[in-house]
């Protein structure tokens, strides 16, 4: 489990939102596992500190991140934006994740990565180093590829995909307008039709423009518009016949109702 919690699960959104302030009350039970509340200047302080893929995003588009009192937040707008929640509220990305201020500046990022502190209903216990039988986690490299990818240090052909949370918006800032962290150019009709989107606040209109700009993909071949999001593989020692190959031409598993177990103490 990822050592800070969503934001999800130790706010509450407020009843209302203007179109530029969102307001959130913070549970007043709410405590990290090291024992330390969970206060608004933890939430201005991670959300501060946050520099993943949005940040340059949420930079541009948030002015001020407010306390109002030790259980009261406000996030203030430049202008509205209709995916505030969906990058800050969702796993879209880890601006929402929570890390106590007092402990993070006390023991500094090193220490806090050795050993980190959340709220949620999972404790940090220790890192995995391998899943499953073959497969060894090497984030130091996934790290790497992606940092180059972002720099556009890669030349020649490089399959990138994508099944993280968000919606198309999202997806389309990073991969396909001009300047998104995964986008080596765009049109100048698809950036105009996606900043207007931006900030339309019709929810009809703005799923019109959505539809048009993946259009637009899909004409100039600029992706795919496909998604295999995620992938059952049956294999190991109680299985009986895998689903692997079941399917002509197709290279993984076949759904997960094909695997066939081996009768039980064999």
């Amino acid at each position: 489990m990822l050592p800070a919690m969503l934001i999800a699960l130790v706010l509450l959104l407020a009843p209302f939102a203007t179109g530029l302030t969102y307001e959130f009350t913070l549970r007043r039970n709410a405590r990290f596992h090291n024992g330390d509340p969970v206060t608004a200047e933890d939430v201005k302080f991670s959300f501060e500190r946050y520099r993943g893929v949005a940040a340059r995003t949420f930079k541009s588009r948030v002015a001020s991140v407010d306390v109002l009192s030790p259980q009261r937040v406000r996030f203030v707008l430049r202008q509205p934006w209709p995916d505030f929640m969906t990058f800050y509220g969702t796993p879209a990305t880890g601006a929402g994740w929570i890390v106590p201020k007092k402990y993070v500046e006390r023991v500094g990022d090193d220490g806090f990565k050795k050993a980190p502190v959340g709220a949620g209903p999972y404790r940090f216990v220790s890192y995995l180093g391998a899943i499953g039988i073959r497969l060894k986690l090497a984030p130091m490299e996934r790290a790497a590829h992606t940092k180059a990818q972002q720099e556009k240090r890669l030349r020649g052909l490089n399959v990138t995909g994508t099944a993280s949370f968000g919606n198309a918006a999202s997806r389309i800032e990073a991969y396909v307008a001009s300047g998104g962290v995964l986008a080596w150019g765009s049109y100048p009709d698809i950036d105009a039709l996606f900043q207007e989107q931006v900030a339309e606040p019709d929810r009809k209109r703005r799923e019109a423009m959505l539809h048009r700009i993946q259009q637009l993909m899909h004409e100039r071949a600029m992706f795919v518009p496909l998604l295999e999001p995620a992938i059952l593989h049956g294999y190991g020692p109680r299985v009986a016949e895998s689903g692997l190959g079941l399917i002509t031409g197709y290279s993984y598993s076949a759904p997960y109702e094909d695997v066939r177990l081996k009768a039980a103490g064999r």
